[in-house]
């Protein structure tokens, strides 16, 4: 285990990809702590993000501290033990979603209260999604209950 700053150039790369995740985030000092499993980043000593299926993850601490401003997807109260217990999304428990997600995006998954609690990637448009409420919509990586989650947040 490596833990270090990043370079600004390095810091910054990993800002922009959390941007172009719709994080609100601004530039400041990053640090990484390299494992075997995965590479975990922290800003100001907080947790930030760390890599996942070539995914930069954000932390669901930080998630719920900057409210993303997309990519979002509210389930109902019924959904959320499911999800904290490691099943994906289906359809049917889906009460709002953001209509830009497209397969493959990455999606912040909050419950009605608008506390964000699990990430997962999408596995079909979101107009497909509420036109058929059936059937698996996301296939959930990280969620509040998991080992990342109690070691890293």
């Amino acid at each position: 285990m490596s833990r270090h700053f990043l370079a600004k150039k390095e810091a910054a790369e990993v800002v922009s990809r959390l941007q172009k995740e719709k994080i609100p985030i601004e530039k400041g000092n990053v640090e990484v702590n390299e494992t075997k499993s995965a590479d975990f980043y922290f800003m100001n000593g907080k947790p930030l993000a760390y890599t996942s299926e070539g995914y930069l993850v954000p932390a669901l601490k930080m998630l719920n501290e900057l409210k993303p401003s997309g990519r979002f997807i509210t389930v109902d109260d019924g959904a959320v033990p499911r999800l904290l217990n490691g099943a994906n999304l289906f359809a049917q428990g889906i009460v709002e979603l953001d209509p830009e997600i497209e397969p493959e995006n990455m999606a912040y998954i909050r419950n009605t209260q608008g506390v964000y609690f699990a990430i997962g990637i999408v596995t079909r448009s979101a107009s497909d999604i509420m036109a058929n409420k059936q059937g698996e919509a996301v296939r959930i990586i990280h969620q509040a209950s998991d080992r990342i989650y109690r070691e890293f947040g």
